[in-house]
This record gives C-alpha cells, sequence and structure tokens, in this order.
C-alpha cells in the first residue's frame, strides 16, 4: 500500500491518471510481493490474483474528493 498527499494543490482539477505512478519497477514489486504472499500462505501455483490502483484526490478548497478505480491494474491468471 502506498499513500501519497500533494499540499501544493497542483493536483487539483479532477484530471490525474492515476496509473501513470505505476511504473514497470513498481510493478514489478508489487507483482514479487503478491508472488511471495502467495508462496509463504501455500496457495496452489493456478491461483489467479490481481491488483488494483485507487487513486484518491482531494480538493481542499472545494472540500471534495474524487476516487478512481483502476480494475485489474496488475493481473495474473
Amino acid at each position: 500500500m502506498e499513500l501519497r498527499f500533494e499540499a501544493d494543490g497542483s493536483s487539483c482539477g479532477f484530471d490525474v491518471d492515476y496509473g501513470v505512478n505505476v511504473d514497470r519497477r513498481k510493478q514489478g514489486k508489487l507483482i514479487r510481493t503478491a508472488e511471495y504472499y502467495l508462496i509463504k500462505n501455500k496457495y496452489p501455483d493456478e491461483t489467479s490474483w490481481q491488483i488494483d490502483v485507487i487513486g484518491v484526490e482531494l480538493d481542499t478548497e472545494a472540500r471534495k474528493a474524487n476516487l478512481r478505480h483502476l480494475k485489474n491494474a496488475i493481473s495474473v491468471g
């Protein structure tokens, strides 16, 4: 899990593509972490899994939040 907060207001406007922040390096780390979890907890090798990305953008002036859910941002199986 990763949490980011930008207080400078540069992220206001609700048009951010949250998937852009999940680059190849981060995808690799997430995949290795998921595989480690599955092995450690003795899940079968053929177990399907996915990682979703949730973006929360806060507009503190308008006191509103925008949620974006990218389903299957990373998936195997």
